[in-house]
């Protein structure tokens, strides 16, 4: 059917008798040719069209023609590429003034925005495009317009707006694909929320309307996020039955990306059941398939196999396919790195000749005002600061995933070899990779929470009851030191709203801060009670060392980013100098407070203050 479509599309072109004709069978092709990811003959047909509407100067064609390329170069990710088309369509929907053309192009732009991670400027260009919609009456792109609102206030952590743009979208779509990519959407977004129920729901509910437009592609995709929320519940006996469901629908419509994931799944609950005899069966396909295209779905097999491996206590097999792994990494972070660069590269210089064209068209403006300008530089640079945090959590991201593969043969080989274990270059490798985790990580929790914007998922807890359940380990990190800790909870519960993984840090961060600089045979004290400071009642964390203390010049900056009064702990610990303005900016999102109180050669107190709930 499509080779008959394509063979009719080509003939219409080819017996075209006018340059309006030929131009508008161009744009029949162009799309067929992105469609199918055909983008070379879709780029090439898209400018012979163009040079047809532009000799004719139908600017309607050339509006079409210009998108229609310029969707093509989007598909394949060559983003700014695709907004040059966007741009010249755009201008030409200005000088025909149809705002359905303008509402096309807002869209189109927003898209390009979205994908090069400036989510506000996409937001801009949707709102833009609902008030145009609005105003004009033309309702047919509203409900997609929702929809990507949805999407970017999902990625700027917003999910009480998606979930609104969504559900708005939802409402008045009338687009049948579009109304089950929407329930797959909102399934997605409880499922962020660990809201398992709804999520199930609205996963389950877009798989039957996928199923029913005999899209398999979505429907085997929602079956895959249903099985993923299963095993998230440790339900894997409903988990095994939706992915054979998944693996069957794959194979019989040659759906292979899927079909190798399913396996992967499938290998891995039956590893997490123990059941390695099946495990080994779904295995199979990628020991004995040498063809295997796609690196990531390569690198997800190794890391599965490994995993596999170690649990059935087969270390040497283990400890080969980390050596493959690691060589698979190194090309898929180099390959990364070259495609972000690229996409920088191509980003800045569009930035910096867009900028020179506004700076030689101010000039021969007399009334311009400065202010303007300067407002329009600082949104320049806040966007390509914003691509740099962006640039920058990938890196760090894949950094950490790297010198972790590097603690991983460590491990594996201490495990093969004894000899291996107690040699003193290995322990230093070792320590090394410890710390290098530490820092990135470090960089990956700044990245997220250093933005105006960020804010936590907070929920009730009984903090004294939770440092109570953390409390051994503590202790047993202050026993390498030989420092005894001693614990002052509160007699009655202190019910805070937190978010419990970034409390855990700040009480990790301080007290291994105390630790640092604290000599051996030293004490450190932690209490926790209930206070009252200015009418207001607040769960009190003071933790205060017998160490070495901080010279009094030093303590007004010690919450600064990257301070250079930094220094080493008692034993020549290192530290990252980011430890303590990460405890400040996350009491900060915590709407609580933090005090330091120090007498060098005697110690040092820290005392957190966070709002408690007083329940009745």
């Amino acid at each position: 059917m499509i080779d008959t479509e394509l063979k009719d599309l080509k003939l219409k072109y080819l017996h075209s008798e006018s340059q309006y004709e030929k131009a508008e069978r161009a744009k029949d092709l162009c799309n067929y040719y992105w469609k199918n990811s055909l983008y070379e003959e879709a780029l090439n047909i898209g400018l012979e069209g163009l040079k047809f509407a532009e000799d004719i100067q139908n600017k309607a064609l050339m509006f079409e023609l210009n998108t229609s390329i310029g969707i093509s170069q989007h598909v394949q990710g060559h983003y700014v590429i695709a907004r040059e088309y966007f741009e010249k369509a755009d201008k030409i929907a200005d000088e025909l003034q149809l705002p359905h053309l303008k509402i096309r192009s807002y869209i189109n732009l927003g898209n390009v925005a979205y994908h090069l991670y400036d989510r506000i400027e996409g937001l801009s260009y949707y709102f833009k495009g609902v008030k145009l919609s609005e105003n004009t009456k033309i309702n047919q792109y509203i409900p997609r317009l929702y929809n990507n609102i949805a999407n970017c206030y999902s990625e700027l952590n917003q999910n009480d707006r998606a979930l609104e743009y969504y559900k708005k979208s939802l409402k008045i779509t009338k687009e049948a694909s579009n109304y089950a990519n929407l329930h797959f959407n909102i399934g997605n977004l409880y499922l962020s929320e660990n809201d398992y129920a709804l999520a199930l729901g609205y996963f389950k509910k877009a798989r039957d309307l996928f199923k029913n437009l005999n899209q398999y592609h979505y429907y085997v995709h929602s079956i895959n996020y249903i099985g993923k929320v299963y095993v998230i519940k440790q339900d894997y006996d409903k988990a095994l039955t939706i992915y054979k469901e998944s693996l069957k629908i794959s194979e019989q419509f040659n759906l292979l990306h899927y079909k190798e994931s399913v396996l992967l799944s499938l290998a891995d609950i039956y590893t997490i059941m123990n059941d390695f005899k099946q495990a080994k069966e779904y295995y199979t396909y990628f020991l004995n398939n040498k063809n295997i295209e796609n690196k990531r779905t390569l690198s997800n097999f190794y890391k599965s196999y490994i995993n596999y491996n170690k649990k059935l206590g087969d270390i040497s097999t283990a400890f080969r396919f980390m050596e493959r792994l690691l060589s698979l990494n190194d090309e898929l972070f180099n390959e990364e790195i070259a495609k972000q660069a690229t996409l920088m590269n191509a980003k800045f210089d569009y930035e910096h000749n867009k900028k020179e064209l506004e700076i030689s068209r101010l000039r021969n403006i007399e009334l311009v005002s400065y202010q303007k300008v300067i407002e329009n530089q600082k949104n320049e640079l806040i966007s390509l600061s914003k691509s740099k945090d962006n640039i920058l959590g990938m890196i760090s991201h894949d950094l950490k995933n790297y010198i972790g593969s590097i603690s991983s043969i460590l491990e594996i080989a201490s495990i093969k070899d004894q000899c291996f274990k107690e040699n003193k270059y290995v322990g230093l490798i070792s320590n090394i990779c410890d710390k290098s985790v530490t820092l990135v990580k470090d960089i990956l929790l700044l990245n997220r929470i250093e933005t105006d914007d960020y804010i936590l998922d907070l929920e009730k807890y009984d903090i004294n009851l939770d440092l109570q359940h953390i409390k051994e380990n503590l202790m047993l990190l202050a026993n390498k030191k030989d420092i005894e800790v001693i614990f002052n909870f509160s007699n009655t519960p202190l019910i805070c709203m937190i978010q419990i993984d970034s409390f855990h840090r700040i009480i990790d961060n301080l007290f291994m801060n105390a630790l640092k600089f604290t000599n051996p045979k030293g004490s450190i004290s932690i209490n926790i009670t209930k206070t009252f400071l200015q009418n207001k009642a607040w769960a009190e964390i003071r933790i205060i060392d017998s160490g070495i203390g901080i010279p009094n010049e030093h303590i007004p900056y010690i919450f600064d980013k990257h301070t250079s009064y930094g220094r080493k702990g008692t034993q020549g610990e290192e530290s990252t100098g980011l430890g303590l303005f990460i405890v400040k900016r996350l009491i900060d999102l915590h709407q609580g407070n933090i005090e330091v109180n120090s007498v060098e050669g005697q110690g040092s107190e820290f005392i957190v203050y966070l709002p408690l709930i007083i329940e009745d």
